[in-house]
């Protein structure tokens, strides 16, 4: 470890303690809204990918420190129909992003945010499958 990367955490070690012990609450609405989007396949199979804004409150024990909210976005999908091997393998995973926009952008534009990002590690996934010789599509 450099002299910087001591200093930095040595600072971010400091600035922990000033902070103090914190809760961590799980302040996510029963029925938020899912975001999602369809995909339809000449094969006959329907693809619906799903996004939930999960949102958790950090209340610290030190009355000079201000509650924080953060948000978690979890993107699953479900297929349905006869798919390929491969393309029910990649759409089994789960994936979570935190905020991938700014923290102005609205809970949309967040979500759809998200899904992108899913789909981007999804294709990923696939052409690595096609890489290691395993098929299905």
């Amino acid at each position: 470890m450099n002299a910087f990367d001591r200093l930095r955490w040595m600072l971010a070690e400091v600035f922990e303690q000033v902070l103090g012990p914190r809760t961590v609450i799980d302040v996510t609405q029963p029925r938020t809204h899912l975001e999602s989007l369809s995909g339809h396949s000449h094969e006959g199979y329907v693809t619906q990918v799903f996004c939930q804004e999960l949102k958790y409150k950090v209340r610290y024990q030190r009355w000079f420190v201000p509650d924080r909210h953060y948000y978690v976005y979890k993107v699953f999908c479900t297929v349905q129909g006869k798919a390929p091997e491969a393309l029910l393998r990649a759409f089994a995973r789960e994936c979570s992003f935190p905020l991938l926009l700014t923290e102005w952008s609205s809970s949309t534009a967040q979500k759809t945010a998200a899904i992108e990002a899913y789909l981007d590690v999804i294709h990923a996934d696939l052409q690595r499958s096609q890489k290691n010789g395993v098929n299905g599509l």
